[in-house]
C-alpha cells in the first residue's frame, strides 16, 4: 500500500499488487474507507468497471453506493 495526496480521487491501484490511498480519506467515515478498499481490491480481479466488477462489489458490500455518494460530496 502507498499513500499519496490526490486532487481528484480517494485511491488508485495498479491492478496487480499496489493500492494507493489519498491520506484525506482518513477524515471520512470508516464505511467510506471500507468502500474504497473493497473497490480497489475488486480491481485486482476485474481491472475495468464492467458488470462483473460491479456484481462483485455489490456482493461484498451491498450498500456501496451510499458510501460512494458520501465520498463524492466530500471531494467537491
Amino acid at each position: 500500500m502507498d499513500i499519496r495526496r490526490m486532487a481528484k480521487c480517494w485511491g488508485s491501484c495498479n491492478t496487480i499488487d499496489i493500492i494507493t490511498i489519498n491520506p484525506e480519506l482518513i477524515k471520512a467515515p470508516s464505511k467510506c474507507i471500507d468502500y474504497v478498499m473493497v473497490h480497489k481490491m475488486c480491481h485486482f480481479v476485474f481491472p475495468k468497471h464492467n458488470k462483473a466488477f460491479y456484481n462483485t462489489l455489490t456482493l461484498i458490500m451491498p450498500n456501496w453506493k451510499k458510501w460512494k455518494d458520501i465520498l463524492e460530496r466530500r471531494m467537491v
